[in-house]
């Protein structure tokens, strides 16, 4: 399958030539097909206003989004990501353009998602070197936000091993993913019907079936697969361990607004006061699930389960007590974006 005509590649190099500007620019092109391609050019902020861009994509009806950026702050390019997403739009990226580090996770917001090989570039996210952060502060900072990238990822149909390949580059180092591993990890996304709109408008007097703004959202894949899902869990469990706040704050985005919880039917309030008050009492806790006790079946096409058992420690410096031991879990969840904990229960099989 071919990605854009050179013809194509030609006049973005004509207009975008040189490095990308600091700040995010929106650079509109109406192609000879009339494909209306997007291109953001820049370096994500943390502050970033997105207006621009949608009031780009309102006014000139982009069909395609791309990219010419060095990465930036992850949390900005995760919320471009969802505009993109909550627009309909799909994301193209050629190798004639830049698109590293937190770009990539713009890049998985495309409802349809194409790229060639080498054009998408991950590596460790790093701290400003101003970032004013102790150590526990930086810790605490840095399991904060590989969660919420998890989450995001889950979200966006993309397998979250891809980040256990982006940690394994520091931040001075770049690896740009090869054509198998973006179709391992689910980064290439070409639709039920396995064609990018810009092929079908090859086609002579036949409508693209371009998403449309005001349509919902579409799930990047139509359900998860046992790795995916396997993936959502682990997040689930690890997200326990950081601090109570962060927990609480990423953990109420995860669950349905009611919760078979431990057996009984509970609201999702409800749920966050029982996990705040046990994060309370224990204030440091460790979790690690055993890989090889996991089962998962997600054959319903709707609802996936996943069973397993854990390790755990915690243990309170204030009340001068500590526990430890093992326990089995299960968790349910749909198995469409957006994904959502329908079902959670744990039972101690040993305590310590």
């Amino acid at each position: 399958m071919r990605l854009l005509a050179n013809v194509v590649v030609l006049l973005f190099l004509w207009l975008f030539a040189g490095p990308a500007t600091a700040e995010l620019k929106y650079y509109p092109v109406r192609l000879d097909d009339g494909t209306e391609v997007l291109m953001v050019a820049g370096e994500f902020e943390f502050d970033e206003s997105f207006d621009p861009f949608l009031d780009a994509v309102k006014d000139r009806g982009t069909d395609l989004v791309m990219f010419d950026s060095p990465g930036g702050n992850p949390v900005a390019a995760m919320r471009l990501g969802r505009l993109i997403r909550k627009q309909g739009l799909p994301t193209i990226q050629t190798r004639a353009f830049q698109c590293d580090s937190a770009c990539a996770l713009a890049f998985f917001g495309g409802a349809l998602r194409h790229a060639e090989p080498g054009a998408i570039g991950v590596h460790k996210t790093s701290f400003a070197p101003n970032a004013a952060l102790d150590r526990d502060g930086a810790v605490s900072a840095v399991q904060s936000l590989t969660a919420e990238i998890i989450s995001y990822m889950v979200e966006m149909g993309i397998d979250p091993a891809v980040l256990t390949l982006a940690l394994s580059y520091e931040s001075n180092d770049m690896r740009y993913l090869s054509a198998s591993e973006m179709i391992e990890f689910g980064i290439l996304y070409f639709g039920p019907d396995a064609q990018m709109p810009m092929i079908a408008k090859d086609q002579e007097n036949e409508t693209p079936a371009l998403p449309q703004q005001g349509q919902p959202e579409a799930p990047v894949r139509s359900t998860m697969d046992s790795r995916q899902a396997t993936a959502f869990v682990t997040m689930l469990v690890e997200t326990h361990m950081l601090p109570s706040y962060q927990a609480i704050s990423a953990l109420k985005e995860q669950y349905s607004e009611i919760v078979d919880y431990y057996g009984e039917p509970v609201s999702l309030a409800s749920v966050m006061d029982d996990k705040q008050n046990y994060f309370n009492r224990w204030p440091l806790r460790s979790y690690e699930i055993l890989p090889e006790s996991i089962r998962t079946d997600c054959s319903t096409g709707e609802i996936c389960r996943v069973t397993g058992i854990y390790r755990w420690a915690v243990i309170s410096v204030e009340r001068n007590k500590k526990a430890a031991g093992s326990a089995t879990f299960e968790y349910a969840f749909t198995a469409r974006a957006p994904y959502r904990v329908l079902k959670e229960t744990s039972e101690v099989i040993d305590r310590r």
